[in-house]
């Protein structure tokens, strides 16, 4: 007898679940939480579109290069003895014994050389310094050949060539053999990505009398 109760009391929620909802069966606290989710859940705001993407701003074309400080102007001594020599595509500039100091004619002629790179603006300048020396001593020429190559930069930076295109080799006694003079400064010129002083360089500039 007891059992047939059961069942029947157990059929009956069943139907109330069924015609009323699983709602009404739940305990009341389980109900105010299913609220106060929904409630959490109806203040929640939409959620925003993409963002639009970010601006692509092109490149400048021909943008000026960034302006570097220059070096001192080089030493000019109108008593300093050198002399100023065409080469193919480029100048010779000699120099005293021991001395890295230009005269008036020789700065003047590698201002000469300057303005065929004003006009073009792809030429470079590879400056090949030297200076004598012995064996046993390679340092001295070496320092000697860089006051030197470093005085023509000057020179030719302070006449309007960019510093990125002019590059200097103190070469010190290597390469000297005894037929150009060993107290000299080469300067060749060459368009970017050619060889120096090859068949397609620009023609030597000018060198002025002194």
């Amino acid at each position: 007898m007891g059992l047939r109760v059961a069942r029947r009391v157990l059929g009956l929620s069943r139907v109330c679940a069924c015609l009323l909802g699983p709602s009404l069966l739940l305990p009341t606290g389980a109900l105010a939480q299913t609220a106060g989710v929904s409630r959490k859940l109806g203040s929640i705001p939409p959620v925003p579109p993409f963002p639009p993407p970010p601006a692509v701003i092109p490149p400048v074309d021909n943008a000026p290069p960034h302006p570097t400080a220059l070096p001192p102007p080089p030493a000019v001594n109108t008593h300093a003895i050198g002399t100023a020599s065409p080469l193919p595509g480029g100048l010779r500039i000699t120099f005293a014994q021991g001395g890295a100091d230009l005269n008036p004619s020789t700065d003047a002629a590698i201002g000469a050389l300057a303005r065929l790179g004003q006009r073009n603006p792809d030429l470079v300048y590879q400056i090949y310094a030297y200076a004598p020396g012995t064996p046993e001593d390679p340092s001295t020429p070496r320092r000697l050949s860089l006051l030197r190559g470093l005085a023509v930069q000057s020179a030719l930076l302070h006449s309007g060539i960019l510093s990125t295109h002019v590059y200097v080799h103190a070469l010190g006694a290597r390469g000297l053999d005894g037929k150009a003079p060993a107290d000299r400064v080469d300067i060749r010129t060459g368009l970017i990505g050619q060889s120096p002083g090859g068949a397609s360089s620009t023609t030597p500039a000018e060198v002025p009398k002194p």
